[in-house]
C-alpha cells in the first residue's frame, strides 16, 4: 500500500540536497507510486524520493475528510480519534467529545485550548481487506445448466461468449473449444445471461463454474 497519493502535499526530510531538494523543501505528489514523483515548489522541479524520506503536509480540509480510526497525538501526550463527524478522547480521566470544526478552528488558531498544545502525530488506520463482495455473472440455475453442458469437454475450454443475431432479437451461448465450437439454443434478448456481456469472451473462472 502507497504511502502517499496524488496531490499529498510532503515535506523532505533527507539531511543532504538531492538534485536540488533541500531539507524542508515542501511539494505536491504528481502520481501513486512507491517512489513518489514530486514537483517541488522551490525549485520547480520533479523529483522523485523514497516514501521514507517524506513526511505528509496535513491540512484542515485533510483533517475534515480523515477516515474513522484516524488519530492525533499532541505535544503533551493527549490523544484524540476520529469517529465520524466527532472526535472523542479520554483527558485527565475525563471523557471529551467534540466537533471536528472545533479541533480545526484551534490548529488555525482562531481558538485557545492549552490542554492540547502541538500536533506531534498524525495517524491513519490501515485497512485490510476481510470480506469483498462480488457481483456474480451467472445466477444458479445458469451455473448448473453450463457445468452440465461442458462436463466432457471442460479440458479443452477455451472461453464462453454470450452473442446476439436477427437484429439483436436473439442472443446464444458460445463455447469454444478450440478447434471446435459449441452454440447453445437461442433465447429472447436479455432475457437470460443478463450478466454476462455481448460479445466478451469469459473463462471458467470469471464466470464461477
Amino acid at each position: 500500500m502507497n504511502k502517499f497519493k496524488i496531490g499529498d502535499r510532503v515535506k523532505s526530510i533527507l539531511k543532504n540536497e538531492y538534485h536540488g531538494v533541500r531539507y524542508g523543501d515542501i511539494g505536491k505528489v504528481q502520481e501513486d507510486s512507491y517512489v513518489p514523483y514530486v514537483r517541488w515548489d522551490r525549485i520547480g522541479e520533479i523529483v522523485a524520493f523514497n516514501e521514507e524520506n517524506l513526511i505528509k503536509l496535513y491540512t484542515y480540509e485533510d483533517l475534515k475528510k480523515a477516515p474513522i480510526g484516524t488519530k492525533i497525538t499532541f505535544q503533551n501526550g493527549y490523544l484524540i480519534k476520529f469517529d465520524k463527524e466527532r472526535v472523542y478522547g479520554v483527558i485527565n480521566g475525563i471523557y471529551y467529545n467534540g466537533n471536528i470544526d472545533y479541533i480545526i478552528l484551534f490548529l488555525k488558531g482562531k481558538v485557545t485550548d492549552e490542554r492540547f498544545g502541538k500536533i506531534i502525530k498524525i495517524e491513519e488506520p490501515i485497512y485490510q481487506t476481510v470480506y469483498e463482495h462480488k457481483e456474480e455473472i451467472l445466477d444458479e440455475a445458469e451455473k448448473r445448466y453450463l457445468k452440465a453442458v461442458i462436463r466432457p469437454f471442460r479440458a479443452r475450454m477455451k472461453y464462453i461468449m454470450k452473442e446476439d443475431i436477427n437484429y439483436a432479437t436473439k442472443e446464444y451461448i458460445r463455447i469454444d473449444l478450440g478447434r471446435e465450437m459449441i452454440n447453445l439454443p437461442k433465447f429472447d434478448s436479455g432475457s437470460m445471461y443478463k450478466g454476462m456481456k455481448l460479445e466478451k469472451k469469459y473463462t471458467l473462472e470469471e464466470l464461477g463454474l
